[in-house]
């Protein structure tokens, strides 16, 4: 074969590693619908770029350049968008861009975009009359950047003009802007093909550049009262103002196609913001690094995964949620975007879908290293809030519960004790110490070996005006089935190191015995969702499914058989389960509406996507993973949500909610990481049965 043409083979091959899908005229019409689905690329520090396919940003948490200004928090809106204008010889003016107002839609732009494809970058193609534009964006993975790349062809028999104009702001995430109230001290230097700029009160530089366009200062101008109709539907502050500090131009002679790129960057340090004018002697390798970077990222899971566009957008979506900086800078765990940050709990119910199935070890073991650092009395943290000291909040019973599990994983995936022994054990030792002997929010072992503890520290925590919606005070199943799953892992963990194993085997051993005595509904053949002050909550949830799911369970084959069919029948719909039976006068099936009314339906009936990977665990642990039931498992439970969710909501994502009644419509974040993790660990560990390689104990080594 010809070196030619066995080079153009290659590129084609390459060129099907990546996953795409495209979105026409007859979807971008349905206005309402083109508004509701969204992309997102991150850059592996926290920050992103996101809107929706219609290129109009209906949150506050939209923009082109959303920076992470303190990795992976601190999260700063600075290029909300970008507006072109196509400008003809005769002075015409056409726009490309649609904004949204109190006034509604400005429509012109829509009807001059053909088409909106992810392949993997989110593109927009425009037509106006003969002149075409493809408009890609993509992120520099760790840096505050981001690349718009157009190609542009113009077939006409004149020139025309493209003006682009940057709408910026320096607003944090949460947050809108009103100019008129909120003045800037800001100072701008203009240079030939961009400017850069230093918003003082924050220490914050800016720059824009481009390879081709010329930058024209006008002056300043403000975009004044956008319209963010999702934070609006939400009953949060939707109003927002955005600074054009001038345009990029660029002139398209007639029969000519030209490649040109804008950057953007950001920083608290004036030479890293600079990068945008340093890229933009080439901006091609940016492009060509982060296509690269992804066929990377599925050539390395490619042996777990089946052909297919939506597995590789699952893959590639799993790269978005671990990043760097975070807790004692190391790695961490973006819990869902656009509005989380690293949050304990989701990190660690995550890692084995996100770090080990993938086979990013290195990665699990900075993010179990940086978490550990800030082990607290046996509290790991629950959150590190959005400001520069990270300070972390500890308001969690099974953050640390989950942390020891994480760790049993980690080492069923590596067989690596040595890592173990020389880094976590004292650690997993404080969690268990401190749990026995008590410890902050009323967390403590119990004479009955269970483990008490006060309100809103489970999972379920959602509170209306500081008054928990499922106050869940007391002894709640899923703490009790994770305390028992630590004390097992304690006890093999110590015996593979040597140690005595007596004391952990013991205290598990009359945790299970009160266990089943007390939670053990004999009525219903199923388990108490809580027990309190001797009183048992009888209200169909899933978090017994847990007593299941994990490696070491206190129930017989017979009763864990009878909650799986029981969760399976109250609570199963379509994508997870069901917070709560819809037979219970409690539920509330739609998660929307302000504040208030999301938070009462929040755990109340709304469903949870990332309960499917512990729901499918446990449904083939008692049918012992015979392949027609493995097959059964993925027609019913997994594939609606991995095969068709992707292409729904945020594209290539999974969301972090939806709604309990049909149609089960996608709420919450649009990428949420146990939304991914668990489905795609169930996937690959249950379905596929492809089980870790050190999953005997036998096989560790402390060498």
């Amino acid at each position: 074969m010809p070196a030619e043409q066995a080079g153009e083979e290659n590129d084609q091959l390459t060129a099907r590693e990546l996953p795409s899908l495209l979105i026409g005229p007859s979807q971008l019409s349905g206005v309402e619908e083109a508004l509701s689905t969204e992309w997102l690329v991150t850059n592996g520090l926290g920050g992103y770029a996101s809107s929706t396919i219609l290129g109009v940003n209906t949150r506050k948490y939209h923009g082109l350049l959303v920076a992470a200004i303190d990795p992976p928090l601190g999260r700063r809106v600075l290029l909300a968008k970008l507006d072109e204008v196509m400008v003809s010889p005769s002075g015409g003016r056409t726009r490309l861009a649609t904004n949204d107002s109190m006034s509604g839609l400005d429509n012109e732009g829509l009807r001059s975009l053909r088409s909106f494809s992810l392949s993997p970058f989110p593109s927009f193609m425009y037509d106006v009359d003969g002149v075409s534009l493809l408009k890609t964006i993509t992120l520099a993975e760790g840096e505050n950047l981001v690349l718009v790349r157009y190609e542009a062809v113009n077939l006409r028999d004149e020139s025309v003009l493209l003006e682009i104009s940057p709408l910026t702001s320096y607003r944090g995430i949460y947050t809108v802007l009103n100019s008129e109230r909120s003045p800037w001290a800001y100072d701008q230097q203009v240079f030939d093909r961009g400017f850069a700029a230093h918003l003082r009160d924050l220490t914050l530089y800016f720059a824009m550049a481009s390879d081709a366009a010329e930058f024209s200062r006008l002056g300043g101008a403000w975009v004044r009262r956008l319209r963010y109709r999702t934070d609006e539907a939400r009953g949060d502050s939707y109003l927002d103002d955005c600074y054009v500090p001038g345009h990029f131009g660029i002139h398209l002679k007639a029969g000519e196609s030209r490649l040109f790129h804008l950057l953007a960057s950001a920083s608290r340090s004036k030479l890293d913001a600079w990068k945008a004018a340093e890229n933009a002697a080439n901006p091609e390798r940016i492009w060509e690094r982060e296509l690269g970077r992804r066929r990377d990222i599925l050539r390395a899971s490619g042996e777990l995964w089946p052909e297919g566009d939506w597995s590789k957008w699952l893959v590639l979506s799993v790269d978005a949620f671990i990043v760097r900086g975070g807790a004692a800078c190391g790695k961490s765990v973006i819990a869902g975007y656009h509005w989380f940050g690293d949050w304990g709990r989701d990190t660690f119910i995550s890692l084995p879908g996100l770090a080990l199935v993938t086979g990013r070890f290195n990665d699990a073991e900075q993010i179990l290293l940086a978490y550990g650092a800030h082990e607290k009395d046996g509290l790991i943290p629950s959150f590190f809030a959005e400001a520069l000291d990270m300070a972390a909040s500890y308001e969690s019973v099974d953050t640390s519960l989950w942390y020891v599990n994480a760790v049993l994983e980690y080492v069923k995936y590596t067989g690596n004790l040595a890592f173990v022994r020389k880094h976590l054990w004292p650690v997993l030792r404080s969690i268990i110490d401190h749990y026995s002997a008590g410890t902050q929010y009323g967390i403590h072992v119990d004479a009955d070996g269970l483990v008490h503890h006060g309100p809103r520290l489970t999972w379920m925590d959602a509170a209306v005006n500081g008054v928990p919606v499922t106050p869940r005070e007391g002894k709640a199943i899923e703490v009790q089935a994770l305390w028992y799953n630590a004390l097992k892992t304690m006890a093999l963990l110590s015996k593979a190191l040597g140690e005595d194993a007596s004391e952990y085997e013991l205290r598990a051993e009359a945790a299970a015995k009160s266990f089943r005595a007390t939670f053990w509904n004999e009525e219903t053949g199923s388990l108490f969702d809580m027990v309190a002050n001797g009183s048992r909550d009888s209200s169909v949830r899933p978090n017994q499914i847990l007593a299941v799911s994990l490696d070491h369970g206190m129930l017989d084959s017979s009763m864990a058989e009878s909650v799986v069919c029981f969760v399976w029948r109250k609570l199963w719909a379509t994508y997870g389960l069901r917070t709560l039976s819809a037979e219970d006068p409690k539920y509330r099936g739609v998660c929307r509406g302000n504040q208030r009314e999301r938070d009462l339906a929040y755990h109340n009936g709304t469903i949870w996507p990332w309960l499917a990977g512990p729901f499918v665990k446990a449904f083939l642990k008692t049918k012992r993973y015979e392949k027609p039931w493995r097959e059964f498992a993925y027609r019913s439970f997994l594939q609606p949500l991995l095969e068709e969710q992707p292409y729904q909501a945020g594209l290539g994502l999974i969301s972090e909610i939806f709604d309990g009644d049909y149609p089960h419509t996608a709420g919450g974040c649009i990428a949420q990481a146990w939304s991914t993790a668990e489905p795609l660990r169930a996937y690959v560990e249950d379905i596929l049965y492809k089980r870790p390689r050190f999953e005997d104990p036998s096989t560790w080594t402390t060498e």
